[in-house]
């Protein structure tokens, strides 16, 4: 063996130990939630679903209803940080009336949106990713008991993702274009090829 594989084969064994690695998941975990738009975590959340439809299905050997309720439950969370991201996103557009006053206050509700969505793109990021880089270790591990009651946690996300819908539901009615308005803003964000 070579000094070149070897030292390879080192640095592949230990590169969760080295900063320089987590200083380099930062920055390209960041770079993905400026570029990426909504449809791409989305499908990095359905990924994640899918990988969590396995875990329990195949390697724990639940039936289909336990399998179900299991995905959603692991899921919750992250797709409640997209709903509030993509309601952040959506009230503090320009056309939406609530930044319609000065050039300031449009420019603070340009900051404020970009860094709501920008920190909630990070958390979903950083919930989703290992599991879809180390699938294996992913599928081995126990998160929680699937006939356990659901806890206060999981109750507040459903609650914030059921106000999230009904705030959704209202956007057409708070912009000023209307329904083709949010039709034409929500089109620039779903599609996961489009940055």
């Amino acid at each position: 063996m070579s000094h070149r594989s070897h030292s390879l084969r080192l640095s592949a064994y230990y590169h969760d130990e080295a900063p320089a690695f987590h200083a380099g998941i930062i920055v390209l975990v960041i770079l993905a939630a400026l570029l990426g738009n909504f449809g791409l975590f989305l499908v990095l959340i359905s990924a994640h679903a899918a990988l969590d439809t396995v875990k329990y299905r195949e390697v724990r050997k639940l039936s289909w209803g336990k399998t179900l309720q299991s995905v959603l439950r692991e899921s919750l969370f992250d797709v409640m940080l997209l709903m509030l991201a993509i309601n952040v996103w959506f009230y503090l557009q320009p056309d939406a009336g609530i930044l319609a006053s000065g050039g300031w206050e449009r420019s603070l509700g340009t900051t404020v949106r970009g860094m709501g969505t920008l920190l909630l793109k990070i958390a979903i990021l950083l919930r989703v990713l290992p599991a879809l880089v180390h699938p294996q270790a992913y599928l081995r591990h126990k998160t929680f008991n699937p006939r356990s009651r659901l806890t206060a946690m999981e109750l507040l996300c459903f609650a914030v993702c059921l106000g999230s819908c009904l705030a959704l539901a209202y956007t057409p009615i708070l912009l000023q274009g209307g329904l083709p308005t949010a039709i034409r803003l929500l089109a620039t964000q779903l599609p996961p090829w489009r940055f």
